[in-house]
């Protein structure tokens, strides 16, 4: 069985984060939901404790559910929040695929991005005032359609064991944005005084219920 993670890139990024709360504080996540299950909806509040305009290339409306989740690798896979899921002993999970083309599915899914991403307007990503927050709602599945051809899941769930759920932001350069997101928007949050918040953000852990068959 071929095992690709997705995930992998962005965790070896985030394996120092984990355990520094200073880049925490500015922008924080926090899960709102007491547990998360099988097909829920994750309830994320966005906090924002600073002074000033950030904006977070995370799209907030129902074409999150569709674009979501892509593999390591694409570039719009960095416009996303991703889910981490950890055991009790702090081991963390890494999604696979055994039916998945890596590199077809990658290019069909950056296809569709670029088509898609010119109409990314400002109402579409989430916007943070100086000390305000928002939340929104996030599609939760243990098992991911990233194509028609192409499924993602959790590598040797144990129904027997218990699992912890929580969210990550990318780290993101202003050079990343730039090549990532369409230039009428760009301008547009720049005119409003709103900059990129680039620091990694990881949320609250809240268990993961697992349904036995």
């Amino acid at each position: 069985m071929k095992t690709i993670s997705f995930l992998l890139v962005s965790l070896l990024l985030f394996s120092c984060a984990l355990f520094n709360n200073e880049d925490n504080k500015t922008i924080q996540f926090l899960i709102q939901n007491k547990s998360i299950s099988k097909k829920d909806t994750i309830k994320l509040k966005i906090v924002n404790n600073s002074n000033k305009n950030y904006y977070l290339p995370i799209l907030n409306n129902d074409l999150c559910n569709k674009y979501h989740f892509h593999v390591a690798g694409s570039v719009s896979s960095l416009l996303f929040i991703y889910n981490g899921i950890k055991t009790e002993k702090g081991i963390e999970k890494l999604w696979f695929s055994d039916n998945c083309n890596y590199n077809a599915d990658l290019e069909e899914l950056d296809k569709k991005f670029e088509n898609f991403k010119n109409n990314i307007s400002i109402k579409d990503i989430v916007l943070l005032k100086p000390k305000k927050s928002i939340v929104i709602k996030i599609p939760f599945d243990l098992v991911i359609f990233s194509t028609n051809n192409c499924t993602w899941t959790i590598k040797d769930i144990n129904e027997n064991e218990k699992y912890k759920l929580y969210l990550f932001y990318n780290k993101n350069s202003q050079a990343v944005a730039d090549a990532i997101l369409n230039k009428s928007l760009l301008n547009s949050l720049k005119e409003i005084g709103y900059e990129l918040y680039g620091k990694e953000i990881i949320s609250n852990k809240v268990p993961l219920i697992l349904e036995k068959e």
